[in-house]
């Protein structure tokens, strides 16, 4: 049997992206006139280029790079909600995807009927769920909010809820995308702990972070996109310093 959870080969992915070649603000005033000749450009973007890994079962990888770099597209792709135009993405196991926080929320259900319709989705039973409600509720720290509707929480309370949810789950696969910025830094202390106690427990976990100290201290290996391109991909502490040496010499460069 395989110890390959997730298995990426040769995977590519652009986007079509069509705009006004004279973008100001009365030029799209103009375009509600019916005569007005619409003067449009089409721009094709590569996130991601040739790009092959493996993850083993238990692994965390860790990818990092500057924005736009492509390191969203591939958790999207991993996760199934995009699909490569070239090469393939195996997976192995069950997907907890940790990528947009606020995707799938309800806001006309109650934050506890959020929950279990969440905790559903991920393939929960109706009795672990509400076995699990009060943990969730507590590692989230919303008890005076399970009454309420979303759109009444803060940006960091919908944030932690999304994370404790997920973390609650019993997930075999975890796609993380910038999550320990949620919260203020007692929050980011306990959802680091939730994370080592998940590793230890075999889970599988790709994590987004700009976080060189968060991503170092948790991850196996260490996975460097640049412009869609894999750069280096090994040893966390050997990547990690690659990639701020390359970062400070292109500043110095400016």
């Amino acid at each position: 049997m395989s110890n390959i959870a997730i298995d990426v080969r040769h995977v590519s992915k652009s986007f079509t992206i069509h705009a006004r070649s004279d973008a100001t603000m009365l030029s799209r005033m103009a375009d509600l006139m019916p005569s007005e000749k619409k003067r449009h450009t089409t721009r094709f973007i590569r996130a991601l280029r040739d790009v092959s890994f493996q993850v083993e079962k238990g692994e965390v990888l860790g990818v990092i790079g500057k924005n736009a770099s492509g390191k969203s597209s591939l958790l999207r792709m991993i996760a199934g909600i995009l699909y490569p135009d070239e090469g393939t993405v195996d997976v192995q196991g069950a997907i907890t995807p940790l990528i947009s926080l606020n995707v799938g929320v309800k806001p006309r259900l109650t934050i506890t009927d959020n929950i279990f319709l969440a905790c559903s989705l991920y393939g929960m039973p109706q009795g672990d769920i509400s076995s699990t409600l009060d943990s969730i509720i507590e590692f989230a720290g919303i008890e005076e909010f399970v009454d309420m509707y979303p759109y009444q929480l803060s940006t960091g309370m919908g944030q932690r809820l999304a994370f404790s949810i997920a973390v609650h789950t019993n997930p075999e696969i975890l796609l993380l995308d910038e999550v320990f910025s949620a919260g203020d830094m007692f929050f980011q202390e306990r959802a680091a702990q939730r994370m080592t106690q998940l590793i230890q427990g075999n889970v599988t976990v790709i994590m987004v972070s700009h976080s060189m100290e968060r991503i170092e201290s948790v991850c196996d290996k260490v996975l460097w996109l640049e412009k869609g391109k894999m750069r280096e991909i090994g040893d966390p502490k050997t990547v990690i310093e690659n990639y701020v040496k390359d970062s400070q010499s292109k500043v110095l460069k400016v």
